[in-house]
């Protein structure tokens, strides 16, 4: 039992002992103890080459790499727009299940959503309250015929 506790003893000893070395050497590498402004001018270069290079960089990438990107993105949403403005949209079924008003919306009349659109947004029970804009206009798989007249 004595030497079990003598045991412990020392390897708290050794470990305290170890500590303090460590901390005896970190106030060696304070700021004030490992900066001590020799080289001060030296090292400012060093980095100023170094912010440089690293600023050249980034800006060659920004006008090689994103905005040749960003170019591709606006065409691609572009024609993804177009595609879509001269699609017919889908037919109204009024399903049950879609377009439930619990209570109303606490603006307008009340069965309008905040951002309705009368050609793309159906009302529960009556559907568009307008015509399709790509059949107006003569685009789409219908010729510019309205569904009513076939």
């Amino acid at each position: 039992m004595l030497s079990s506790r003598a045991a412990i003893l020392r390897t708290v000893q050794q470990r305290v002992t170890r500590q303090s070395v460590r901390n005896s050497s970190k106030e060696k590498e304070s700021f004030w103890g490992s900066n001590n402004f020799e080289n001060f001018g030296e090292n400012l270069r060093a980095n100023q080459e170094h912010a440089g290079g690293a600023a050249s960089f980034w800006k060659k990438l920004t006008f090689f790499g994103a905005v040749p990107l960003i170019a591709v993105t606006m065409i691609n949403a572009y024609l993804g727009h177009e595609k879509e403005h001269h699609t017919p949209r889908q037919e109204f079924v009024d399903y049950a299940h879609l377009r439930i008003r619990n209570k109303p919306y606490p603006w307008g009349d009340g069965n309008h959503s905040l951002f309705h659109h009368p050609s793309y947004n159906a009302l529960p029970g009556t559907g568009y309250e307008a015509p399709d804009p790509a059949l107006e206009h003569g685009h789409g798989d219908h010729h510019g015929h309205d569904d009513k007249h076939h």
